[in-house]
């Protein structure tokens, strides 16, 4: 049977309590609206919301926060409205970035399968990390000892590393030869001698 290609897969991140959603897409560019124009009733309207709606909508985000993600500005001689504040702001950029970490996790999963998704969850959830020297390997020999374990990667065809690990660090990781892992080598630990 030939693979239809289906192209780009949309993934939509939710967050949900006792079976309800909390947060979710729509729910976000709603806040995003509010943050724009100030005011739900605006933000409703444009984003296909009742008012009462997308008022249930904001509020439930803000039980869900620690602090408020929006507040109301009552009325007066320049009116009342609402404000995104920076807890609020903040919640939007985390939640559309987990969502494109998503989104390229799951085209990863269609375009390559499952076979490695230890590894794309790992480079897919944009971990941070101070060290600069990072290597995609290969276990290739676990040489076991009474403390340590010698663990021999291929970095490419003729470079190889070694990296001395503790034998309970191995049953952690699950390393036996052929699986995908990334080295990780602090600027520190670099030493380089002549070749002789």
């Amino acid at each position: 049977m030939n693979r239809t290609a289906l192209g780009p897969i949309d993934t939509h991140f939710a967050l949900k309590a006792h079976g309800h959603l909390v947060i979710g897409h729509e729910r976000i560019m709603l806040l995003e609206a509010v943050a724009k124009y100030g005011s739900i009733t605006r933000a409703a309207e444009v984003t296909g919301f009742s008012y009462k709606t997308a008022w249930d909508s904001v509020n439930a985000i803000n039980n869900l926060m620690p602090r408020p993600a929006f507040i109301t500005k009552t009325g007066g001689s320049a009116g009342g409205g609402a404000m995104v504040t920076e807890e609020g702001l903040r919640l939007i950029e985390t939640f559309k970035r987990l969502e494109e970490k998503l989104s390229h996790f799951s085209n990863a999963i269609h375009d390559m399968g499952l076979e490695n998704t230890d590894d794309m969850l790992f480079w897919g959830l944009g971990l941070k990390l101070s060290t600069r020297n990072t290597f995609h390997c290969t276990v290739i020999e676990i040489k076991g000892a009474a403390v340590d374990v010698d663990v021999r990667l291929a970095v490419t065809p003729g470079c190889t590393l070694t990296a001395a690990v503790s034998n309970a660090s191995v049953a952690d990781m699950s390393l036996v030869p052929g699986r995908h892992v990334v080295a990780l080598v602090g600027a520190s630990s670099v030493l380089l001698a002549p070749s002789d």
